[in-house]
């Protein structure tokens, strides 16, 4: 082979080996943070925290003040949010979850607050779906190594628009930006061989939406049926807002409504419905009809329609969406 040849044969084996090591560097750390970082990977035993909370309203002011109190023991948890009168409960009993039902003004933002405390960064299935890139950014006075995650299935993607996520010299967690959403974290603190921060800050496009601080970490014993779901506990079933046309694409039955002689079919009956995991409606109510008459034959009709199941990570949710049915005079 021409000498010329292999020298840039080799040339290209040693690029492509730096770029591979470059690539695995910053995975690597990502990994480990997404397992070292993350206090919900704590496994080796239960324990117990106390979690101060305040949540902003839109303009980032005026923080109604609360508190987020969890015991944690392999897969199971159980958190006790409390906000002013209002308090919920949530207990995750391997993988099915149970919530209290709650009332306003009980503050929507707070059941998002402590996955954030319990694992701000990414997945280790995350970190190996992406393509990493690595940059310095400057972070609260800090100069960090940030890591910019970019799906290996996409391309083409600003790169600020994407999961960047942000780590000290010790490879910890300090900060993740995910399209307008930002957290920042304070330096972690260790608690059975895990680096765990203590506060958190989350922002959206720099409008402060909530903060969380840990003010007790701790060990403990947990009770008997101390996980174990109540009459006071329901399953809580997750919910996706499906629009019309997906939905629409999922009806294996339909019913027409049946008119009543007489009434004027012309116009357009909106629905609102929610779909229960097995595809049947549970709940149909009317936006927008005609007349009277119109809508409660559309309620009729369509509580009769079957769809296929919903699949969210693999498994059947509840939907909700609208459903629309257009007449005409004739």
């Amino acid at each position: 082979m021409n000498p010329s040849r292999i020298a840039a044969l080799l040339l290209l084996s040693t690029s492509l080996a730096v770029a591979s090591a470059q690539d695995a560097a910053p995975t690597s750390r990502l990994t480990k943070a997404a397992t070292v970082d993350a206090l919900d990977a704590i496994d080796t035993k239960p324990w117990h925290a106390l979690i101060q909370a305040e949540i902003f309203d839109a303009q980032g002011q005026n923080p109604t003040k609360g508190t987020i109190e969890v015991w944690q023991s392999g897969k199971d948890r159980r958190a006790l949010y409390t906000f002013g009168t209002t308090r919920l409960t949530e207990i995750v009993n391997g993988s099915s979850i149970h919530r209290s039902n709650v009332d306003p003004p009980f503050p929507r933002y707070a059941l998002f607050i402590l996955p954030k405390v319990l694992h701000a960064g990414p997945t280790k299935v995350q970190v190996s779906q992406t393509i990493p890139r690595l940059e310095q950014r400057k972070v609260g006075g800090e100069t960090l190594d940030c890591i910019v995650t970019q799906p290996a299935i996409m391309g083409g993607a600003a790169f600020d628009r994407l999961p960047t996520y942000c780590l000290d010299a010790q490879d910890h967690l300090r900060a993740t930006y995910n399209s307008q959403q930002t957290i920042l974290l304070d330096a972690p603190e260790e608690f059975l061989d895990h680096a765990v921060s203590r506060k958190i800050s989350i922002e959206n496009d720099d409008v402060p939406v909530a903060t969380a601080k840990i003010v007790k970490l701790e060990t403990y014993t947990p009770s008997p049926g101390q996980f174990a779901p109540t009459a006071e506990t329901p399953l809580f079933i997750p919910t996706a807002r499906i629009s019309s046309g997906v939905i629409a694409g999922l009806i294996v039955k339909k019913v027409l409504p049946i008119i009543p002689a007489g009434v004027f079919t012309g116009g357009t009956t909106v629905l609102h419905v929610i779909i229960g995991a097995d595809g049947h409606p549970s709940k149909v109510d009317v936006v927008s009809a005609p007349n009277p008459a119109v809508g409660s034959a559309c309620v009729d009709a369509v509580k009769q329609w079957v769809y296929k199941p919903y699949l969210l990570n693999g498994q059947p949710v509840q939907v909700e969406t609208t459903v629309t049915i257009n007449f005409n005079a004739n």
